[in-house]
């Protein structure tokens, strides 16, 4: 019974730390501390996610630009903030989560603007490099 039983659990112990090495690293970015560009590297695999505050009854709303084959954006949302009583206008945080694809360099353009203004706004951007 111990012979069987001491290789059973070595063989669980190496597949639960290699399950456990395989397991997805999040990279969280808040744009709002990004001055203008920045650069990061990032192992393939993992998943980026930028945060950044946008106050939509004002207008103005990010967009983004890119990505490229490297970097796959899976989904984009707005976390609304507590409106207290009685007032309006109130600000929100937009999410961008993506996952780091291939080998490669990806730019993440984002701009903050009014969509009728024919320039001007925000612009930072993000330069991935995947790993």
């Amino acid at each position: 019974m111990k012979l069987i039983l001491k290789p059973l659990l070595y063989s669980t112990f190496l597949g639960l730390v290699a399950f456990s090495s395989c397991a997805t690293q999040k990279v969280q970015i808040n744009l709002d501390n990004v001055t203008r560009d920045t650069a990061l590297n990032v192992p393939h695999g993992n998943e980026i996610i930028v945060s950044v505050y946008e106050n939509l009854s004002t207008g103005f709303m990010w967009n983004l630009e890119g990505p490229n084959a490297s970097v796959q954006l899976l989904k984009e949302e707005h976390k609304s903030q507590k409106i207290p009583k009685g007032m309006v206008g109130v600000g929100s945080t937009k999410v961008y989560v993506f996952k780091a694809l291939n080998p490669g360099k990806c730019e993440l353009a984002f701009t903050y603007s009014r969509g009728w203004e024919p320039s001007g706004g925000i612009h930072k951007r993000i330069i991935l490099t995947v790993e």
